[in-house]
């Protein structure tokens, strides 16, 4: 499990380097489809750990 959440973390900060650079170098387009591609990437993650507690909360029936 930290393996994908480490390659989360790399994949958001290659997104993130990438707009920076889209932005300085006045493409706008690509600049929203990358803000867009991180936006989606951070609500997956987000949705991942809020599941991931919820089910730590919840005792097994076994």
């Amino acid at each position: 499990m930290d393996k994908q959440w480490s390659l989360h973390a790399v994949s958001s900060l290659i997104l993130l380097v990438l707009l920076k650079r889209t932005l300085d170098q006045g493409h706008a387009g690509l600049s929203i489809l990358l803000l867009l591609i991180l936006l989606i990437q951070v609500t997956g993650t987000i949705i991942c750990v809020h599941q991931k507690r919820h089910k730590k909360g919840i005792p097994s029936s076994k």
